[in-house]
């Protein structure tokens, strides 16, 4: 976790400042946006009478809000913080379920799970709440299609996100004050209550897709995950989608050590021509985000100081060239 307790803020006798006290901090917003938790964006209300219907739009107004990167991060932690309650009902669904389908056949339990497929999803889109998107085919024209129910979580998802990190909740958890999050809250903060609704359904929609198959995920199957990563973010940084999936794996499976993996990979790539040895700063801003791990330099090995240093950078090369071997045995067929 990035951000977690990253404000240290504490009176003379050592306690942490409450929530209330910070707020009456002179220029707190602008403390936090100078920090780089929260950024600065415009809004306006939209404003509607009884006496005349059409809106009004008042001027633009100023507002602190926090990055994505601490609204996914935070996010997280809040799902992660209530996983408990978000398992129990998947459980019992599950249970539901198998009870309901005891000695069925095939086609018998696809037709009872899609309605419950579709009787879940009407709980976050109801009926009749349909969006239609536009996309280029192979030959430039625009194809117009309804919005998939994924590509629909997946947007819903991102506006909780932003709904739930409202300053009162997301200061605590820069401050470190975990005691804040309470289940009491869940149920008091009706923002937080829709991100773990949303979040049981969505399980429990996944889960029947995955077996059932009823429409393609583009959206939260690990490797969309990660081509919307790449899409987003690495497109200038990696050279193709399938090296920077290589990278992120292996990455994640650095266990022991990971700063000086994460390091003499760099000097891998690089050495393989993946990346330049004199520019590290982008790939030191990727392991930051996706990964927490704030490195301010690439150490380079020599191999009389550093000789375990310079064996992980020959280890990585070879798993690099693994990989290149396996994409010339695809390309074959």
């Amino acid at each position: 976790m990035a951000y977690l307790n990253s404000i240290n803020l504490k009176d003379e006798s050592g306690s942490k400042k409450t929530l209330e006290f910070i707020e009456e901090l002179e220029d707190f917003d602008e403390i936090l946006v100078g920090e780089g938790f929260f950024q600065w964006e415009n809004s306006a209300r939209i404003l509607v009478t009884d006496e005349i219907i059409q809106k009004q739009v008042v001027p633009l107004q100023r507002q602190a809000t926090p990055v994505k990167e601490l609204r996914d991060e935070f996010y997280e932690f809040i799902i992660d913080l209530f996983k408990i309650p978000i398992k129990m009902e998947f459980s019992e669904e599950l249970l539901m379920m198998d009870k309901e389908l005891f000695g069925e056949d095939k086609r018998e339990r696809r037709e009872f799970a899609s309605k419950v497929f579709l009787e879940k999803m009407s709980l976050l889109k109801p009926s009749g709440f349909e969006m239609i998107g536009h996309k280029k085919n192979a030959s430039g024209d625009t194809v117009s299609h309804i919005q998939g129910k994924f590509e629909f979580l997946y947007y819903h998802k991102n506006g909780l996100k932003r709904a739930l990190a409202t300053k009162d909740m997301v200061v605590p958890y820069l401050c470190g004050d975990l005691d804040y999050f309470t289940v009491d809250l869940m149920y008091e903060n009706s923002n937080l209550s829709d991100a773990v609704k949303f979040e049981t359904i969505l399980k429990i929609l996944l889960n029947l897709n995955r077996e059932f198959e009823f429409e393609e995920d583009h959206y939260f199957t690990k490797a969309a995950e990660l081509k919307r990563k790449y899409e987003e973010g690495y497109k200038d940084l990696f050279t193709d989608f399938e090296f920077f999936r290589f990278v992120y794996n292996k990455i994640t499976s650095f266990r022991e050590y990971p700063e000086m993996y994460i390091q003499a990979f760099f000097l891998a790539m690089a050495g393989k021509g993946y990346l330049e040895e004199s520019k590290p700063k982008s790939y030191l801003n990727f392991v930051k985000k996706e990964f927490g791990l704030e490195l301010i330099r690439v150490l380079k090995p020599k191999e009389h100081l550093n000789r375990k240093y310079y064996e992980r950078v020959q280890l990585l090369t070879t798993e690099i060239e693994k990989y290149e071997a396996a994409l010339e045995g695809k390309s074959a067929f």
